[in-house]
C-alpha cells in the first residue's frame, strides 16, 4: 500500500510552532526512519529555509536519501525568475546541511500546458538534465 501523510508547512516564527501540540522535528525523524520516501515541497513563491526546516533537514540528514525536493507551482513564474529560486533554493538547502553534504535533486513541477509552455523553459531544463 502508498500512505500520504502531508504536515503543515513549517514557520519562520517559532512560537507559531510551538502550537502545533507535538514535537515536529522528531515526528519527522521518526517518519524518515520508516519511510520510502520523505518529499520536501516548496511553493515557488516562498522557497525561505526556515529555522524549523533547518531543523527538519539536519533531524532527517541521515535518510536523505530518501529525500526528494520539489519546487512546486513553478509554472506560475517566467523563466528568469524560476532560474533564481532554484538557484536560492539549492544554496539554501546547501548551507541547511552543512559542509560536504550532498544536496538532494531539486524535481521542477508545475500544470504546464503545450498552448501556454514555453518550449525554451521546457528545453532549459532538459538540457540542464542532460548534464547531470
Amino acid at each position: 500500500g502508498l500512505t500520504f501523510i502531508d504536515t503543515p508547512g513549517l514557520m519562520g516564527n517559532e512560537s507559531q510552532n510551538e502550537e502545533k501540540g507535538y514535537n515536529f522535528i522528531e515526528v519527522a525523524r521518526w517518519f524518515a526512519e520508516r519511510s520510502d520516501v520523505v518529499l520536501i515541497v516548496f511553493d515557488v513563491h516562498k522557497s525561505d529555509i526556515s529555522s524549523e526546516l533547518r531543523k527538519m533537514l539536519q533531524a532527517v540528514k541521515p535518510h536523505m536519501g530518501k529525500v526528494r525536493v520539489v519546487l512546486n507551482k513553478a509554472s506560475e513564474v517566467d523563466l528568469d525568475h524560476l532560474i533564481k529560486v532554484y538557484g536560492a533554493l539549492m544554496w539554501g538547502l546547501g548551507r541547511a546541511l552543512g559542509k560536504n553534504s550532498q544536496v538532494p535533486k531539486v524535481y521542477v513541477g508545475g500544470l504546464w500546458t503545450e498552448t501556454d509552455n514555453d518550449k525554451s523553459e521546457k528545453s532549459s531544463f532538459e538540457d540542464e538534465e542532460e548534464l547531470r
